[in-house]
């Protein structure tokens, strides 16, 4: 797969990386300058787009379907094939605390470092986690009549905005 970095005012090519695996999920990192690579082929790696640089966060052999950064990106959260979710600290590479069971494969993550948390989508479930020194903690779970689209934290820390996509018929 060929991951390309483009100015969206200009149209430039900034930056371009070939990456083994067939479609990986791709997440922007806070700073800018990387992004967050993820797939069962390949693990979880951080590419920096500006100087080249690509770090392995998470190995192959643990079978991630999705991952995003928190915590002013100082912590992992990811999804892998058997419906767990892993808070993984990035500088020791270790897992903190105890998995958590989805209700089915996640489809969507997003993270957030204010409040320190994220959000999972299974199939019409929204599920809410903090994440705290001992783990994932399990906050909240809402089964919604359609697929979440975009989840969005409010300035009112404990709402979030959702963005569902309806059909027309």
């Amino acid at each position: 797969e060929l991951i390309v970095v483009t100015d969206v005012l200009t149209g430039e090519r900034l930056a371009e990386q070939r990456f083994q695996g067939t479609s990986p999920q791709l997440s922007a990192v806070n700073s800018g300058d990387s992004v967050l690579l993820s797939g069962a082929q390949t693990g979880v790696a951080l590419w920096n787009w500006r100087d080249g640089s690509f770090e392995t966060l998470v190995t192959p052999d643990n079978r991630i379907r999705l991952a995003v950064l928190a915590a002013e990106d100082q912590l992992l959260v990811t999804a892998d094939e058997k419906n767990r979710l892993l808070l993984w600290n990035v500088r020791t590479r270790q897992v903190i605390g105890k998995a958590a069971m989805l209700p089915g494969h996640a489809d969507a993550l997003w993270g957030f470092s204010e409040p320190n948390q994220i959000v999972v989508r299974s199939g019409y479930w929204l599920q809410t986690y903090s994440l705290s020194p001992a783990g994932l903690v399990a906050e909240a779970s809402v089964l919604l009549p359609e697929a979440t689209a975009v989840v969005q934290p409010s300035a009112a820390k404990s709402l979030a905005k959702v963005l569902v996509q309806v059909g027309s018929s």
